[in-house]
C-alpha cells in the first residue's frame, strides 16, 4: 500500500515493508523480522530498516529459547540474512531454560542486559523458576521476588488445592507444608473439590474454598447438568445465579437470585437466536414477578 509520509520535512509516497528472515543452519531455528519501507525514484526502490528487529530463537522441536529486540547499526536497506547483531545491540531479552530435555525450569526477563553472558539474577534480569512432580506436572513456580505457589494434583492432574508462602522446606507433591518443616510458611489460600467428592465422575469443579484466614472461608458451590454444563453457581454475599442452555449449549436465561434458588429472583434476562444462530433479542426484566 502507498501513502504519503514526512521524511526529512518532505511530502514523501513510500511503501510499507516487512522483512522476514529464516536460519535454521543450526540446532534449532532462528526467525527475524523487521519493518521499514520503501521509496521509488525512476523505476527503482531505496529500503529503509526500522529499528528494533524482532529475534525468535528455539530448539530443534520449536519450544522457545530466547527472545530478543535488537538495533541494526544501518538503517539502510533490507533486513538480511547476512545482518549480524551483537548482545550489546540487544534492547529486550527474555529466555528460557529447560530441564529433563522438555520441561521448562526458568524464564529469564533482562532488563540490564550485559555486553556478553548470561549475567546473573537481579543484577541482570529477574528470573520465574518452575518444579514438577514425578508426573512431570507442573506444580511450583516462584517468582523473582522469591513468592512460591505450590499446587497439589490428584491422580487425574486436577488441582485440589493451592498454597503460597515464601520458604516451602521439607515440601511434598502432596504436603507444600513439609509436616510443619522448620522454617516453612507454606499457608493454603484455595481448595477444590470435583463430582462432589466422589469417585468416577466426570471431573467437574463442585466446590471452591478460599481460605482467607485461619478461620475464615469462603465457600462456592457448582451444580451441573447430564451434559456437564454449569447450570447454578452459589457464591459468597447471598450470590446465586442459574443458566439455562439450548441444545446448542447456548446460554437463553440468566437469573440471578438472593442466597439460593429459592430465595428472591433480583435479575433475570433473556436470548433469542434465529435460524442463523444469531443473537436478534436480549431481553431484560426490570420488574420481576415470582
Amino acid at each position: 500500500m502507498r501513502r504519503v509520509s514526512d521524511i526529512s520535512g518532505s511530502a514523501t509516497s513510500v511503501r510499507q515493508a516487512t522483512w522476514i528472515v529464516y536460519d535454521g543452519s543450526c540446532d534449532g531455528k532462528e526467525t527475524r523480522v523487521g519493518n521499514g519501507y520503501a521509496t521509488e525514484s525512476s523505476g527503482s526502490y531505496t529500503y529503509t530498516l526500522i529499528n528494533p528487529v524482532s529475534i525468535n530463537k528455539t530448539d530443534i522441536a520449536g519450544r522457545p529459547l530466547e527472545q530478543i529486540q535488537a538495533i541494526r547499526a544501518s538503517t539502510s536497506g533490507k533486513l538480511l540474512p547476512t545482518d549480524a547483531f551483537a548482545q550489546s545491540s540487544y534492547t529486550r531479552w527474555t529466555t528460557v531454560q529447560y530441564t529433563d530435555c522438555c520441561f521448562e525450569s526458568s524464564r529469564r526477563v533482562y532488563h540490564t542486559i550485559p555486553t556478553s553472558g548470561t549475567g546473573s539474577s537481579g543484577t541482570n534480569y529477574d528470573e520465574t523458576s518452575y518444579g514438577y512432580d514425578v508426573m512431570k506436572r507442573r506444580n511450583r513456580t516462584v517468582t523473582p521476588g522469591e513468592t512460591i505457589t505450590f499446587n497439589v494434583i490428584d491422580v487425574r492432574g486436577q488441582v485440589i488445592g493451592s498454597w503460597i508462602g515464601t520458604d516451602d522446606t521439607g515440601a511434598t507433591s502432596t504436603d507444600p507444608t513439609g509436616g510443619g518443616a522448620t522454617g516453612n510458611n507454606m499457608i493454603q489460600v484455595t481448595g477444590m473439590q470435583y463430582d462432589g467428592g466422589s469417585d468416577g465422575g466426570n471431573g467437574n469443579l463442585t466446590q471452591q474454598t478460599a481460605y482467607v484466614d485461619g478461620s475464615t472461608t469462603r465457600i462456592t458451590t457448582m451444580t451441573y447438568d447430564w451434559r456437564d454444563r454449569r447450570t447454578e453457581t452459589d457464591g459468597e454475599v447471598d450470590f446465586c445465579e442459574k443458566l439455562t442452555f439450548d441444545n446448542l449449549d447456548r446460554v437463553i436465561k440468566r437469573e440471578r437470585y438472593d442466597t439460593t434458588t429459592s430465595g428472591d429472583l433480583a435479575a433475570r434476562s433473556e436470548t433469542k437466536f434465529d435460524d442463523r444462530g444469531r443473537v436478534y433479542r436480549t431481553i431484560r426484566y426490570r420488574s420481576i414477578r415470582k
